[in-house]
């Protein structure tokens, strides 16, 4: 007669922490070494979704979607006892109960681990565009619900800041190297719920022409036939009313950047046809741009 020992191993609870934006984390889990060849291994997380499971080998196929190409575990795993879990890129919802189960015909080990995303301390405002950029691009990132405040500007191959509104000041960062790439990204520090809005990202090289981006004041808008040749940005705002009070910005594309802002007061009961808002007189850039 044959005693076979069955073994039952139930390990105590393991918390991790970790901050958002990771390369990665490890779900701790060290037992015995010299497992025996037909022992599986099993990690779930809390909604009883397979991350990984070994048996002979790593058995892919039984992976659950969201983790794909996320985790990995020790190849000499049975010889020396470490069943650890690395999860790459974790996130706040990779926050929760991870459980791994070890079971063969003589042997069971259960390991619980909780796992706390912190979050992160920036966020990424994604946007890829074609590779190779020209030198002379001028990148712009604005926030439109806001009137188009400058979030970040990047021209003649360095952060534009004087232009940046102060409530962004200190909390934006570009790649060093978007022109080659074509990762126009913004990376935001600290972000609160004040920053939820609608941001937009520009990129323009230089040309002559003016780009008008449309807020809101569609049909009541004007201006010179030839502002390049004369310099004379100034636009004309038609039936102007006191929602239309507040800041305006002008923003000129070139070899050298140039910025205007009007603060602009309709009064009650004011009547107007037309009202002179931008005054941009830079004559010797625009007929530069113009001739070139």
């Amino acid at each position: 007669c044959t005693a076979h020992v069955f073994v039952f191993v139930v390990l105590s609870v393991c918390q991790v922490e970790v901050e958002e934006g990771a390369e990665s984390v490890q779900l701790p889990f060290k037992t015995t070494e010299n497992l025996p060849e037909d022992v599986r291994v099993k990690w779930r997380d809390r909604c009883n979704r397979k991350l990984h499971v070994y048996q002979n080998g790593w058995r892919a196929e039984e992976q659950h979607q969201v983790y794909r190409d996320r985790t990995k575990m020790n190849e000499d795993l049975l010889k020396t006892g470490d069943l650890s879990l690395t999860l790459k890129h974790p996130t706040v919802r990779d926050s929760g109960r991870y459980n791994c189960v070890v079971d063969s015909r003589n042997l069971y080990r259960y390991k619980t681990v909780l796992l706390k995303v912190k979050g992160s301390q920036s966020v990424i405002l994604p946007c890829n565009t074609t590779s190779d950029l020209p030198e002379d691009s001028t990148v712009e990132w604005t926030r439109s619900d806001l009137g188009l405040i400058t979030v970040h500007e990047y021209s003649n191959r360095n952060d534009e800041l004087m232009t940046q509104d102060e409530v962004y000041r200190d909390r934006t960062k570009m790649n060093e190297d978007l022109l080659r790439t074509g990762d126009l990204s913004l990376t935001l520090k600290h972000p609160t719920v004040k920053d939820t809005g609608r941001y937009i990202c520009q990129c323009c090289k230089l040309r002559s022409e003016v780009s008008f981006l449309d807020t809101g004041h569609r049909d009541r808008t004007e201006m010179n036939n030839n502002p390049l040749k004369a310099g004379d940005l100034s636009l004309t705002l038609k039936h102007p009313t006191e929602r239309d009070s507040g800041t305006y910005r002008c923003k000129v594309y070139g070899r050298t950047s140039r910025y205007k802002k009007v603060q602009l007061r309709v009064k009650g009961l004011f009547v107007c046809l037309f009202v002179c808002l931008f005054v941009c007189l830079f004559v010797c850039l625009f007929v530069c741009l113009f001739v070139c």
